[in-house]
């Protein structure tokens, strides 16, 4: 409609005479370098936080010119982030649309890491050498305007927490591991099991690190942890805040099953930490029956005899277990054999035979 609108105007306009040029002829054409710069080209991701910024690219706004001279015209311009392996040439690019109008882009270093390692699927370490460029668009995407490219180079850290010590051995690609908290970069969680009366525990995702001067506190290389044992613990760690947490686990089940009535609710049954299987198991008869109206199949595991740490499934018993999840539930009253795992960080499951 407007292009329609502005077609008659321009007719009606020659027709009276009012107007001396062709107003078509008039072009809107780019007057200034974007200028595109960046706070930094080489980059060791595990020496910041993954929540710190540690790049940012800032770039001038891209101005017009009219080409009769009467000024300059205000357009529209969307930016584009473009990523390429160095002697690519551009040819195969990651993109991150930047939006419209805007002049600067920063990147967390956990964000970079999730790009490197995840994205592009690139092997934990480096440096892993790319270039980085600026495209600006505008008039419906058809003009372009490129700036020169900068160099980037970027060693990656791994995203999972390694665990080690004197009871658990050296620092290796078997070493128990904490996991990446979803949507939650920089903390860390798993459970390990301590063998001995006495442990020492130290952390590393490439970059060690043990206690610092404060209790909880995390600091690199650090000292070492002493937890006392032989116990399960769960493991937190907050690399943003440079903080751990151990808590000693003993772990059971409860719910209406283990009575059959609201009465199971009040008590955990406890459960055997199999050292050999790596498992908590239990054992018994769960007298649970959900043919009644009360619905008394119901179970969930729990650590510590409290509701602080707690495990169950928010759809029908799917797995893995979740944290303060719903009720899991037997198929009727028989002794069962009740299993819960925790070996695998973001994958806790349990079978139940």
């Amino acid at each position: 409609m407007q292009r329609y609108t502005l077609l008659l105007t321009l007719v009606l306009a020659g027709l009276l005479g009012a107007c001396k040029r062709d107003i078509a002829d008039v072009q809107a054409t780019p007057t200034a370098d974007l200028g595109f710069t960046a706070s930094a080209t080489t980059l060791t991701l595990a020496t910041a936080s993954p929540t710190d910024t540690v790049l940012r690219y800032r770039w001038n706004p891209l101005r017009f010119g009219l080409s009769d001279g009467s000024g300059s015209a205000v357009l529209p311009v969307t930016y584009t982030l473009e990523l390429a392996a160095v002697g690519n040439q551009f040819l195969n690019v990651t993109t991150f649309d930047v939006g419209v109008d805007t002049n600067r882009r920063g990147f967390t270093a956990g964000e970079l890491n999730t790009l490197f390692t995840s994205t592009l699927g690139l092997a934990v370490g480096g440096p892993n050498t790319y270039e980085v460029r600026l495209r600006a668009s505008y008039a419906s995407n058809q003009g372009l305007v490129r700036s020169a490219a900068l160099p980037l180079s970027v060693t990656t850290y791994t995203s999972r927490f390694y665990v080690y010590g004197n009871t658990l051995g050296a620092l290796s690609a078997t070493s128990p591991q904490l996991g990446e908290v979803a949507a939650t970069p920089g903390q860390y969680e798993g459970y390990v099991y301590l063998p001995a009366a006495t442990n020492t525990i130290r952390f590393s995702n490439g970059t060690t690190y043990g206690g610092g001067s404060a209790p909880g506190s995390l600091t690199s290389p650090g000292a070492d942890i002493s937890l006392a044992g032989p116990r399960m613990y769960r493991l937190q760690v907050n690399l943003t805040a440079r903080t751990y947490v151990a808590t000693a686990t003993d772990w059971g089940i409860i719910g209406a099953a283990t009575t059959n009535s609201g009465t199971g609710w009040n008590q955990s049954v406890p459960m055997t930490y199999n050292t050999t299987t790596k498992l908590w198991t239990v054992t018994m008869p769960l007298p649970g029956n959900n043919s009644t109206a009360a619905g008394n199949a119901d179970f969930k595991f729990r650590a510590n005899n409290d509701w602080a740490i707690n495990l169950g499934s928010n759809t029908s018993s799917a797995l893995p277990l979740l944290y303060g999840g719903g009720n899991l539930s037997t198929s009727g009253p028989r002794t069962y054999t009740v299993s819960l795992d925790l070996n695998t960080p973001n994958n806790y499951t349990y079978t139940i035979r």
